[in-house]
């Protein structure tokens, strides 16, 4: 598998995971673990940068 590849794979699993976070419950929302949507897409942008940086350019 190569590196580029991988690095898409991952970024689509934390793309899901961030819109998953986005739409739980709202019992969910007085957890201590939960966290606001924004600063789930602003760690999303974080990755998909470093992503984007990691990936060797041709």
């Amino acid at each position: 598998m190569s590196f580029a590849l991988l690095s898409v794979l991952v970024l689509g699993i934390v793309l899901l995971a961030g819109l998953v976070l986005t739409l739980v419950p709202e019992r969910w929302q007085g957890q201590r673990w939960y966290t606001e949507p924004s600063s789930v897409f602003a760690f999303i942008a974080l990755i998909a940068i470093v992503a984007a940086l990691l990936v060797p350019h041709q």
